[in-house]
């Protein structure tokens, strides 16, 4: 009888585990989103990945009609789809969370040097980007999230051929630190100067 008992607790505690496991892959899949590409236009893929997942979108729609994607996506964040995307171009993307939730995405093309490119109908200091999605609300216990909780990430790309190294780190700028230790086999630097 006894080891009936343990039998049972032992599968109550997998079926516990299992429940639990469950909710967890749930909420980690909310935020992935698969697309398929054949030969389109990268400003009609961005108006079905904002129209699909809800974000807004803001780029210069007429510089990325002429590249086109090919390529399919499945269970990807936004952030993977958007950056492999513009792969081979010189872009800058902020992306605009609110609440740890991706709401808008900010895409300019900029020249090797970063500056923002100048396309044929852009007003100077305007940019030409059209919002591509517009259908996104954000709501926090039925009030609108503010600007507070927002937070904006900048990454960039700079497809420069050249083949200088970046300049060294300013020995100064660490000067009095410590390493911490490495991992016995591995060689042990001295310092962060050369």
């Amino acid at each position: 009888m006894k080891s009936n008992a343990s039998f049972i607790q032992y599968y109550l505690v997998l079926i516990q585990l299992f429940l639990l496991a469950v909710p967890l892959t749930g909420q980690a899949q909310l935020n992935c989103f698969s697309f398929e590409f054949k030969e389109c236009p990268v400003s009609d893929a961005l108006l079905q990945i904002g129209q699909g997942a809800g974000i807004k979108i803001s780029a210069p729609l007429d510089a990325l009609h002429d590249k086109k994607i090919n390529r399919s996506f499945k269970n990807s964040k936004i952030e993977t789809i958007i950056t492999d995307m513009f792969q081979g171009l010189n872009y800058a993307i902020v992306w605009n969370y609110q609440n740890d939730q991706l709401v808008h995405i900010q895409i300019q093309l900029v020249d090797s040097n970063g500056s923002q490119l100048i396309l044929k109908n852009q007003s100077s200091g305007i940019q030409s980007g059209k919002n591509i999605s517009d259908n996104h609300s954000i709501k926090n216990d039925n009030k609108n999230v503010g600007q507070a909780d927002s937070q904006k990430y900048i990454s960039q790309n700079f497809n420069k051929n050249n083949e200088s190294a970046p300049p060294a780190p300013d020995p100064e700028r660490f000067k009095g630190l410590e390493l911490p230790p490495m991992p016995s086999g591995l060689p042990q630097p001295n310092s962060f100067s050369n």
